[in-house]
């Protein structure tokens, strides 16, 4: 429903009113009779729904993935409270996000989490760049368990790799999206809405900084050495990827002996660099 939703609103700009666009899918091409019927009856529902939001909404809503009623419910939280938004630190933001995606429905290990007082803490280790591990044991000294069938089963490390892969490293991206399109038509500051996409960057790779950021990107894909190796550039000016990649370039014959330790690979893309 959602994925028709975002397909209809793509076609804002076009005044026609009928179903003629969703007979022009492949969907409907596929479909038998009744399918067809259903399909533009979903479709009507979703233009009907569509009708009843303002103009500069729509705009909004269709840079969105989330859907409609998400999106409705998204824009009323933040009239309701674009005050203490605006104002919020870093941290009551990344709190803000972890309530929105404990309220999503796409999240596979969070909707079956038995405590979700520690999604936040969760996901500020996430943030920090701490281990798997590290955030797995602080998991495990909360007694975290997921629903397995009708009962509660302690939390896995995979689970935990999942949470952070997928529920924070993807999910989360997509929420914090739709908070920045929401946020820039109303009266926010231009300072939280550079912190909130400072949030996207970090929670894509569980990184603390855009320095280590560029670093993961630049083909050292392993989260602990892209920080280690941010480290080692803290006196360069790393501010683009360019300019990281030409500190990396500098300090060559210092970072072949930090990648001595790991797998010849890494040592491989520095050379390339």
């Amino acid at each position: 429903m959602i994925s028709l939703e975002n397909f209809i609103l793509n076609f804002l700009d076009i005044e026609d009113n009928s179903s003629e666009i969703i007979k022009l899918t492949y969907g409907y091409y596929l479909s038998n009779e009744t399918e067809r019927q259903d399909l533009i009856n979903i479709y009507e529902i979703i233009r009907n729904s569509i009708n009843d939001i303002e103009i500069e909404e729509k705009l909004t809503f269709s840079k969105s993935m989330l859907g409609i009623m998400k999106m409705k419910e998204l824009s009323k939280f933040i009239d309701d409270n674009i005050f203490q938004i605006n104002n919020f630190s870093d941290a009551e933001l990344t709190d803000l996000i972890a309530e929105q995606i404990i309220n999503s429905k796409d999240c596979k290990v969070i909707s079956k989490l038995n405590d979700l007082s520690i999604v936040s803490s969760l996901l500020k280790l996430w943030l920090s760049g701490v281990t798997y591990i590290e955030i797995f044991n602080y998991a495990s000294s909360k007694n975290a368990s997921i629903k397995w069938g009708m009962k509660y089963r302690a939390i896995s490390l995979d689970q935990i790799i999942l949470l952070c892969d997928y529920d924070f490293g993807y999910v989360s991206l997509s929420i914090t999206q739709s908070l920045i399109e929401v946020l820039d038509t109303r009266d926010c500051s231009e300072e939280i809405i550079n912190k909130l996409n400072d949030i996207i960057s970090r929670a894509r790779y569980g990184l603390p900084n855009q320095t280590s950021i560029y670093v993961y990107e630049l083909g050292f894909s392993d989260r602990i050495l892209s920080q280690k190796i941010s480290s080692h550039l803290e006196v360069y000016d790393c501010r683009s990827k360019k300019k990281t990649k030409r500190a990396i370039k500098e300090s060559k014959k210092e970072l072949e002996n930090l990648l001595m330790e790991y797998p010849t690979y890494f040592l491989n893309t520095l050379s390339k660099i």
